[in-house]
């Protein structure tokens, strides 16, 4: 086991808060560090230009600010007034990973499924008595070498498939007895000769042991409903949704027919419409709760034989759980509180953060990119998991998802809130209580939260997000700014416990880039940006080394805040 050398770090973090408002003059404020203490909340008096004075003492630090736009729409940029001769960062727009096929048809099956709702929202049916008006009832009793026809997302044919595994007899959970059944699409399976890899009775197996086997406390199944909740009940009031709730189907098939095993692909997917019963409304409906992952990726072999401990079969198994949270969110967000659904980034947060809880229980790595057992932050020069891509664009835009068709930036960047709000506000806990209430978007961040004994406006924790980033490279960062303790961060719900290792940013690298990346010219933004993104964070370098006392004027747009956060040298 690796062991990080503690960093002596002494961090001071200052917020300001701007508010629209008349300025008759520029004020200026002031704070020393040997008499404010680590974190200062600055009231800068609803002035959007105003001068502001650290006195850093005799000790040397480097000093950086953070630009939050809490709004729900773009900012004009932030401005500061910095010497004349500070260096210009260039453009990192030109890097940026070009918009992918995969990426536009994940984004198209998130906006159909929250169609999907709305359409049930919106329907008479939902005021229907059950009693007056029973409901169509579908029982599935999938056999081992059925077949059948299924449908994808947008109707097309996805072929004919062959059911490979139906747990027999059905398996004990804490909701009632659950069935799980696997089929694989005929082209995929072996001796088909049609795919460059081919899926055998063993990865069928292997992908049921690990998704839902007897047993408590022992697979996906058992560790994300121990969170989230029951995947399906038929306590609902729509006459036009299954009422089947003891059949989970996956389907392994060669999404998006590109016979590609490894890395831009498409690797799994949760459609609300297979819910539906199908008809001449839902065509494209299997009428399953079900969802689908790469056969191909699974079935790829990293030498002459195949392991499930290879990278690309352990991605699958670990879609499996990110899938098995959106399955559930469908449910539970929108059907039992007969509402519009979470909303893309935060369902996506939480299938994320998913992935992070199970990791070292599957044994896989997961998004942090370290290794399961590793409780620390890892090695230096880590380009491994989401996090690489994240500490090089912190700074777009956190409750918005897909709109530029670059879902991998997006991935990384929900990725990484969720991780910062799990280890600072109860891990395992706080995700539940962001799925267990009414709230879809920023609201749910704030209710759990608030949960957790914190009174924090979704503005405020993106300034403290921001900041938590800048100081992750030590392990002693004040409460509600941590992201490296330098060993797990532990929660445990009910009889399951649940292991979060550190995260140290400085230890990633992309493209060069090590640790966060930061503007250091005025306007703040402007060289990557057409304004400034909504629900953001900019993070400008001011200067290192520096000692004594330092002071810049600010022209911030109204209703956006300043944090201020000084580490010692």
């Amino acid at each position: 086991m690796s062991v990080l050398k503690k960093a002596s770090l002494a961090m001071v973090i200052i917020l300001l808060y701007s508010c629209p408002g008349p300025i008759p003059e520029t004020p200026t404020f002031s704070a020393k560090i040997s008499e404010t203490g680590n974190i200062i909340h600055v009231d800068n008096q609803g002035q959007s230009q105003f001068t502001f004075t650290l006195d850093l003492g005799q000790a040397f630090y480097d000093v950086y600010y953070i630009f939050t736009n809490p709004l729900f729409y773009d900012a004009s940029y932030p401005e500061v007034e910095a010497p004349a001769s500070k260096a210009i960062v260039s453009s990192k727009s030109s890097i940026e990973p070009e918009p992918d096929t995969a990426a536009s048809v994940s984004y198209e099956i998130a906006l159909l499924n929250q169609k999907i709702l709305s359409n049930l929202q919106n329907s008479p049916q939902q005021s229907i008595s059950k009693s007056m008006y029973p409901m169509e009832t579908i029982i599935l009793a999938d056999a081992v070498n059925d077949t059948a026809e299924f449908k994808d997302y947008d109707n097309t044919s996805l072929n004919e498939a062959t059911c490979r595994y139906v747990s027999n007899p059905e398996i004990i959970t804490p909701f009632e007895e659950k069935t799980l059944n696997i089929w694989v699409q005929n082209s995929c399976w072996e001796g088909a000769g049609m795919k460059s890899y081919e899926v055998t009775q063993a990865m069928v197996d292997y992908v049921a042991e690990k998704f839902l086997t007897p047993g408590t406390d022992n697979d996906i199944y058992d560790w994300v409903t121990n969170i989230f909740g029951e995947e399906w009940s038929s306590d609902h009031d729509h006459s036009n949704l299954i009422t089947d709730d003891t059949n989970i189907t996956i389907l392994l098939a060669d999404l998006m027919n590109d016979d590609v095993p490894t890395g831009g692909v498409l690797m799994g997917y949760f459609y609300r419409g297979n819910a539906l019963i199908p008809s001449a409304e839902a065509p494209e409906s299997n009428g399953r709760i079900m969802f689908l992952v790469d056969a191909v990726m699974l079935a790829y072999k990293e030498g002459g034989t195949w392991e499930g401990t290879d990278f690309w079969p352990q991605q699958i198994i670990s879609t499996l759980a990110h899938e098995f949270q959106h399955m559930i969110n469908f449910y539970q967000k929108g059907i039992k509180y007969d509402n519009s659904g979470s909303e893309i980034w935060l369902d996506e947060m939480l299938s994320l953060s998913t992935e992070d809880l199970v990791a070292s229980k599957l044994g896989i790595d997961g998004p942090r990119g370290v290794a399961y057992n590793e409780p620390t932050a890892g090695f230096p020069y880590n380009s491994n998991g989401r996090l690489p891509y994240f500490i090089y664009f912190p700074d777009r835009p956190t409750a918005s998802w897909g709109a530029d068709s670059k879902d991998i930036l997006d991935y990384s960047h929900k990725y990484a809130f969720g991780a910062y709000l799990m280890r600072n506000f109860g891990g395992a806990a706080f995700v539940q209580k962001v799925m267990d209430n009414g709230y879809t978007g920023t609201q749910a961040i704030e209710y759990a939260v608030n949960q957790a004994g914190k009174n924090y406006s979704f503005g405020q924790l993106l300034a403290k997000w921001s900041a938590a980033q800048l100081l992750s490279d030590s392990t002693a960062a004040p409460t509600d700014y941590r992201y490296n303790s330098g060993t797990w961060f532990n929660s445990t719900l009910g009889s399951i416990s649940y292991n979060l290792g550190s995260i140290n940013l400085y230890n990633y690298i992309y493209e060069g880039q090590i640790g966060p990346y930061y503007f250091n010219n005025s306007p703040v933004g402007a060289m990557d940006y057409p304004n400034f993104p909504r629900t953001s964070n900019f993070i400008y370098l001011a200067g290192n080394s520096l000692i004594g006392s330092i002071s810049d004027s600010f022209n911030l747009p109204p209703g956006t805040t300043l944090t201020i956060v000084a580490k010692q040298k």
